[in-house]
């Protein structure tokens, strides 16, 4: 059974995605790593979100919580500038939205993939096998990546789609707008998973900053534009209290929230992580 699939394109898009199975097992350079779990209670004050067997692995994160089903998440990345350090091989930086239950669904931005001060779209999926889903894609400063997760109900399957409009940086550097995407099968991709377990429904959205092994947070600050969460629940706490357990600066717009029937819509037009407040990457 495939666990994606691809996506026909219109005749003017021009797309970029794969038909392939999980690559790696365990924990991949720039992605393939969950956020801990104390970066999910939205609590200020407390240290950099570390974990495991990866070398000084830090998240900065915003999570949302409506503890139900997510139906759609979407938002649009602002792509920083890269590291001015080039840094050994193996020190990564990486920025992506993604879908978290007990997996992880992905759009990572990170810096391995290529030469230093470089940038690349990588799909992805976490965690045990971990691997990418599509082959990576070079982008620049100042385009704007669009990341869009619909439930799609009827198929018991998430779509997974991503459309970059490239900035004066990719423009001059010959990069033409594209859109892509993949059918994600959760049923299949957890029964794969060592050990196999019980799929869940995705219902933590997460935008993210990681750091592995020397990788700092050098790159200036991180600008979400236009995110849209619908979860089917009538609770809106979860969307109106906007915060984060790590040390950052973080600026956010007032959320605005709607429910009807079953379905909670939380819309944020601008949320920035301005810069740490920490140590290891100030």
């Amino acid at each position: 059974m495939e666990l994606y699939h691809e996506i026909i394109p219109t005749p003017k898009m021009k797309l970029f995605t794969a038909l392939s199975a999980l690559v790696g097992v365990g924990l991949v350079h720039g992605q393939g790593n969950m956020v801990p779990a104390p970066a999910s209670s939205n609590k200020f004050g407390s240290k950099p979100s570390v974990q495991r067997d990866i070398a000084n692995l830090t998240f900065y994160t915003v999570g949302f919580h409506p503890n139900a089903p997510i139906l759609r998440f979407e938002s649009t990345l602002v792509i920083p500038n890269p590291s001015p350090d080039a840094g050994p091989a193996g020190d990564v930086q990486a920025i992506w939205p993604g879908l978290q239950t007990d997996t992880l669904l992905q759009n990572v931005v990170t810096s391995v993939g290529g030469g230093p001060h470089e940038w690349y779209l990588l799909p992805f999926y976490c965690c045990h096998p971990a691997g990418n889903l599509t082959s990576q894609i070079r982008i620049y400063p100042g385009d704007l990546l669009t990341n869009s997760y619909i439930w799609d109900t009827p198929n018991n399957k998430w779509l997974d789609t991503w459309a970059l409009t490239p900035g004066a940086e990719g423009s001059k550097a010959g990069l033409d707008a594209f859109h892509g995407g993949l059918t994600f099968d959760q049923t299949t991709a957890s029964r794969e998973q060592t050990p196999a377990i019980v799929p869940k429904a995705y219902d933590n959205p997460v935008l993210a900053i990681e750091l592995q092994g020397l990788g700092t947070w050098d790159f200036g600050a991180v600008q979400w534009r236009n995110i849209i969460m619908e979860a089917n629940t009538t609770d809106t706490d979860w969307c109106t209290k906007v915060n984060t357990d790590n040390p950052m600066k973080m600026i956010t717009s007032p959320p605005v929230v709607r429910t009807e029937g079953n379905v909670t819509t939380c819309y944020i037009s601008k949320l920035t992580f301005d810069s740490p407040t920490d140590k290891k990457s100030s």
